[in-house]
C-alpha cells in the first residue's frame, strides 16, 4: 500500500521532503511499473502547470504534459523538441506524462534528454532554506546534472531559442518500451557564409553523450566538411564514446546506430 501526500503548493513539498527526505516526487507516473511506498504528488501545483515564452527561450513547469507542449506547435518549438515527443508513446500517454517525468529517470536517460542536452537546457530545482519551509531556486545546465540535488525537487525546464540551419532527431529500438537497443540521437548546426558557426551532437541511453570540446575543434570550417576532417570527427568522438561505454556498457547495434547518424549528418551539411 502506497502512502501519497498531495499538495498544492511548493512550499509544502518542501515542507514534506524537510520531514522525510526518502519520500518520492510523482505527477504522471507513466514510467513507473509500481507507485512509491511513500510519495508526494506535484501534479495539481498550478505553477508547475505553466508555459512561458520569453524573446530567447521557453520555460517549462515540469508537470507540463506533452501533450500541452505539442499544442503548441511546431513553429513555436525547436524541431528536435517537437519530433522527440512525437516518439513518445501515444496521445493518450502524452495527456497525462510530463516534461519532468521524463528527464527525471535514474537509471536511463529518456527520449528528452538528447534534444535538451543538445539545445543547451537549464533545469530549475527548489531547495529548502534551513530553519524555515521557504525555499530558493537554483537553476543548473541539465549537461552539470548527474542526479537531483539532495532535499530538492524538479519545477521547471528552460529551453533556449536560437535558428539551426539543420537539425536532426533519431530515436533507436523499440517504439513503445525501452530496451538495451534504446538510445536517442541530436544533431544541430548552423552555418554562416558557407561555415560552420555552430555544432551540437547529443546521445543519450544508459548515459548521456556530448563533448563541446570536439564540437568547437569544427567552428569555421568551410561546408561541406571535407572527408579528412569527418574521419577525423568521428574519431575523436569514438574515443571519448568509448570511454563512457567502459563505465556503462551498452548494446553493440546501438552503438553503431549512434555513429551512422553521426557520419550521415556530418557528410551532409551544406
Amino acid at each position: 500500500m502506497s502512502t501519497i501526500s498531495y499538495s498544492e503548493k511548493i512550499s509544502k513539498v518542501i515542507f514534506l521532503i524537510k520531514e522525510n527526505s526518502s519520500q518520492k516526487i510523482i505527477a504522471g507516473c507513466t514510467a513507473l511499473e509500481k507507485l512509491p511506498e511513500v510519495a508526494i504528488s506535484v501534479r495539481n501545483i498550478s505553477e508547475l502547470k505553466q508555459i512561458e515564452k520569453r524573446e530567447t527561450s521557453l520555460e517549462f513547469g515540469s508537470v507540463v504534459t506533452l501533450s500541452s507542449i505539442l499544442k503548441l506547435g511546431k513553429q513555436n518549438l525547436p524541431d528536435v523538441l517537437f519530433d522527440s515527443i512525437k516518439t513518445i508513446a501515444n496521445s493518450n500517454v502524452r495527456n497525462i506524462a510530463t516534461i519532468g517525468g521524463n528527464i527525471s529517470g535514474r537509471n536511463f536517460r529518456h527520449t528528452l534528454f538528447s534534444p535538451l542536452l543538445a539545445l543547451d537546457a537549464k533545469l530549475t530545482f527548489a531547495k529548502p532554506i534551513f530553519t524555515n519551509i521557504t525555499y530558493k531556486t537554483q537553476t543548473v545546465p541539465l549537461s552539470k546534472i548527474t542526479e537531483i540535488p539532495p532535499e530538492a525537487f524538479l519545477t521547471g525546464i528552460i529551453v533556449p531559442l536560437a535558428d539551426w540551419n539543420y537539425s536532426a532527431f533519431q530515436r533507436f529500438g523499440p517504439s513503445h518500451e525501452i530496451s538495451d537497443d534504446s538510445g536517442t540521437f541530436t544533431f544541430l548546426a548552423s552555418s554562416e557564409s558557407n561555415r560552420l558557426s555552430n555544432i551540437r551532437i547529443a546521445f543519450a541511453s544508459s548515459f548521456l553523450f556530448r563533448n563541446v570540446e570536439i564540437e568547437s575543434k569544427l567552428l569555421g570550417a568551410y561546408l561541406p566538411l571535407e572527408k579528412s576532417l569527418i574521419e577525423e570527427t568521428v574519431s575523436a568522438i569514438s574515443k571519448k564514446f568509448d570511454e563512457e561505454c567502459e563505465k556503462n556498457p551498452m548494446s553493440p547495434i546501438l552503438r553503431k546506430q549512434f555513429f551512422n547518424q553521426l557520419t550521415l549528418h556530418l557528410s551532409e551539411l551544406k
